[in-house]
């Protein structure tokens, strides 16, 4: 009986485990979790993608024009009587006719061919920009994430901060039993306990905010909680801004994307002055007429067949203004193509190069954060011995507990924005920086 009792709770446990885990609702996040998800679920992504079947779809019915075309057609007709007034019995009262047409284009002095051609940039510049969308989520996720450890490790902080002054009002009241303590510390370090808990709910609040924005980022069921596992990392590796300018201006998807446009615009431009040259195409007909026997031109029940080939020669001669403006137009998309390209780049350097040195300052910065908390720490437990032995005032046990408080925010602020600042820098060369691979 004992043996089957233990079956039965070894059996039942997985399940008594997944119930605890339903009912508390709460699902662990990584970082890489938080991207995929947020990857997976993007609305923006999914549009890019629809856009890039659509842009394909055009792609694939401007290159039909370069391909033959070949129409069927059918006529069946049957006269009920000849017609009124003629007087005639040799009408046709029935009719039937079969056609075959076929046409290809043979020369478009560049009208079709460039057009073909500018359709096929644009398809490959979708692809980029999705990329360059993909990119976007993912750094807007991470934000999103490491956002969430700052406030998830502020909240701690404040915590321990209110459990500081607790700590510090208990030994306020070991010091009364000596009688070493007077009425306006027992009321400052009240007041110094009751200041700290807006703090804690500020930052409970921020935290919920800020896991709010993952839930809404990656489309979270609002009912279920989430925690966030892992944390900033510590030690931080030093950036040759000179290896990152190529890797961007090679890699970063939204200027090959507006390398594509421009591509694509320039290549219309052409095509638009091809439309004022002729078009040569060749073309082949073949009918098959069937009628009755009162169709003088055929025999009775019989078809009759009739074949025509050629050359066809359609040049523009006046188009009320339509091939100008169309050029007109082309030419100023290229130049706007171009410029918006020129643009970006100077732009994204731009933004490379502020990134990177914001990397590198707080970078710089982290390592007298990381002193800062070390000695802030150390001067609290010194306070706090020297506070229980009276030889310090409360004034500077709590100065010292700030200062701890203080340092320790400032450093996990300096820990976010280096995550920051190194995230735009992987947007900015599509890829995660790797020193080694530099």
């Amino acid at each position: 009986m004992r043996m089957r009792s233990l079956v039965i709770s070894i059996v039942l446990l997985p399940c008594l485990l997944i119930s605890v885990m339903a009912q508390d609702g709460v699902v662990s996040l990584g970082l890489q979790g938080v991207i995929d998800a947020a990857v997976e679920t993007s609305e923006f992504l999914k549009i890019k993608k629809s856009t890039a079947d659509k842009n394909s779809g055009l792609y694939a019915q401007t290159r039909a024009n370069l391909l033959p075309h070949v129409t069927a057609s059918n006529v069946w007709r049957y006269a009920m009587e000849a017609p009124q007034g003629t007087g005639r019995d040799d009408y046709m009262d029935y009719y039937q006719e079969a056609q075959l047409n076929a046409s290809q284009v043979v020369w478009s002095f560049g009208k079709v061919g460039y057009a073909v051609a500018a359709a096929k940039r644009v398809v490959e510049a979708d692809m980029y920009g999705w990329a360059a969308g993909k990119e976007d989520v993912m750094y807007r996720a991470k934000v999103a994430y490491f956002s969430g450890i700052l406030a998830r490790n502020s909240q701690k902080i404040s915590e321990q901060s209110y459990q500081n002054c607790i700590a510090n009002k208990q030994l306020l009241e070991k010091r009364a039993y000596g009688g070493r303590s007077s009425k306006y510390e027992n009321i400052r370090v009240s007041a110094e306990a009751a200041s700290r808990v807006p703090a804690v709910n500020e930052a409970r609040a921020q935290k919920d905010i800020a896991y709010e924005t993952i839930k809404n980022l990656i489309d979270f069921d609002r009912q279920k909680g989430i925690e966030l596992n892992g944390d900033f990392g510590q030690d931080y590796a030093d950036i040759d801004y000179e290896a990152l300018v190529p890797l961007m201006e090679g890699q970063e998807p939204s200027l090959r994307y507006l390398n594509k446009s421009f591509d694509a615009a320039r290549l219309l431009t052409k095509s638009a002055r091809g439309a004022f040259l002729p078009t040569i195409s060749i073309f082949t007909t073949i009918k098959y007429f069937f009628g009755s026997d009162k169709q003088q031109l055929m025999t009775n029940n019989e078809y009759s067949r009739y074949e025509t080939v050629g050359f066809r020669v359609d040049v523009p001669i006046f188009e009320g203004g339509e091939n100008w403006a169309k050029l007109k137009q082309a030419k100023a998309d290229r130049d706007i193509a171009k410029l918006q390209l020129k643009q970006a780049r100077k732009e994204l350097l731009l933004e490379l190069r502020k990134a990177y040195l914001r990397y590198q300052q707080y970078k710089d910065n982290l390592a007298a954060n990381i002193e800062a908390v070390n000695l802030a720490q150390e001067s609290y437990k010194q306070a706090q011995e020297m506070f229980a032995n009276g030889q310090v005032s409360f004034s500077d046990l709590n100065d010292a507990e700030l200062l701890l408080t203080n340092q320790s925010l400032n450093k996990e602020m300096t820990l976010f924005n280096i995550n920051e600042a190194l995230d735009r820098i992987e947007k900015l060369i599509a890829q995660d920086y790797d020193q080694t691979n530099v």
